[in-house]
């Protein structure tokens, strides 16, 4: 396991508010070099009551009794299908190799609006319009990301990425809500000791937003120098109002672009004393239509640098992916979700 850094990340702050070719070098820059970056949270594109209205959703529904929770299970038909539901404590692991017992959280998956929402249990079910709403404020924000990208590559194609992300075909996007209940140590363990509640691992799609509040961080990515580094939740609280938005590279931009775009790994992790408290966030994993292939994009077809090579290897080692075979965004899901859940065996 790669030893803990004390030093955060340092993860830019871009404002989109006032798009240019700047903002996407802005962007560019920070994708190649980090895989993560921060979006000023202006308010405009998502806006901050709605993320508020929905972390307070989330609690209400986690609150429930799990009997309540359990009839929408994760993957079965009552909740909608694959990848949608509700996932129980230990229900998953992120790092089948590195957590014994699966992760110590719960999490609800809720696929795009496309016809319409899939079944959902109260209270959710009661506040479809807001669900709805900040689904599209985060695709919207996604494709910008996209556009931003295909702009600063100098794409011959500037549509490549945004071409593939349309909601108008099934796709693997998910909007997810976390819960990590209070943990706490028993007394043969040490409580300065982290505590992993999500496994290592990098993102299955292309783009990730993730939503935290104030006063609770955890999240952690490995570095270069394989070691773990704090992501803050505000970077900034004098200067920002509201935590901005973090987003990280997901194994597919990572895999398109032949590694430039950094797919990092990352997990959430307590020291003992700091894992007494319970904690919410909220991710929404944007991934491209289903029959979207996984080939290099027009023009980037090298491999930049041995970090990259050592990164997409490691991807393909996830879904015993084989050099030259051709994948479409939909099988490859299926693969890493079937080794997230033991799907199969």
């Amino acid at each position: 396991m790669a030893p803990s850094h004390h030093l955060e990340a340092n993860i830019p702050v871009i404002d989109l508010s006032n798009p240019s070719p700047e903002t996407a070098k802005e962007v560019l820059d920070a994708a190649s070099t980090h895989g993560f970056l921060f979006i000023k949270n202006d308010g405009l594109t998502i806006p901050s009551e709605d993320i508020a209205a929905m972390f307070e959703l989330s609690k209400a529904f986690f609150a429930q009794p799990e009997s309540v929770k359990s009839e929408y299970a994760i993957h079965s038909d009552k909740a909608g299908g694959l990848n949608r539901g509700w996932v129980r404590m230990q229900g998953e692991a992120l790092d089948p190799e590195g957590t014994k017992h699966g992760d110590p959280k719960e999490a609800f998956n809720i696929a795009p609006p496309i016809p319409a929402l899939q079944p959902l249990p109260s209270p959710l079910s009661s506040h479809t319009s807001l669900i709805t709403r900040f689904q599209t404020s985060c695709q919207t924000l996604c494709t910008t990301l996209l556009t931003h990208l295909g702009t600063a590559l100098s794409l011959p194609n500037p549509t490549w990425f945004t071409d593939r992300h349309s909601l108008s075909s099934p796709s693997g996007t998910i909007f997810r809500m976390l819960y990590y209940p209070a943990t706490h140590c028993t007394s043969s363990e040490d409580s300065s000791e982290k505590r992993v509640l999500a496994g290592a691992h990098s993102d299955y799609g292309s783009l990730t937003l993730l939503f935290r509040l104030p006063g609770q961080p955890g999240l952690e990515l490995l570095t270069p120098q394989k070691t773990w580094s704090p992501v803050p939740v505000n970077p900034s609280p004098t200067t920002l109002a509201h935590p901005p938005i973090l987003v990280n590279i997901g194994d597919l931009l990572s895999f398109w672009t032949n590694g430039l775009l950094r797919s990092t790994v990352h997990r959430v992790a307590f020291d003992g004393a700091a894992g007494n408290e319970e904690r919410y966030s909220m991710a929404y994993f944007c991934h491209p239509v289903d029959e979207a292939r996984l080939e290099g994009v027009p023009g980037l077809e090298k491999v930049e640098g041995e970090g990259a090579r050592e990164e997409l290897e490691g991807q393909r080692k996830k879904v015993t992916w084989e050099e030259g075979e051709e994948l479409t965004a939909k099988e490859h899901l299926e693969r890493r979700l079937g080794v997230t859940y033991g799907l199969g065996k």
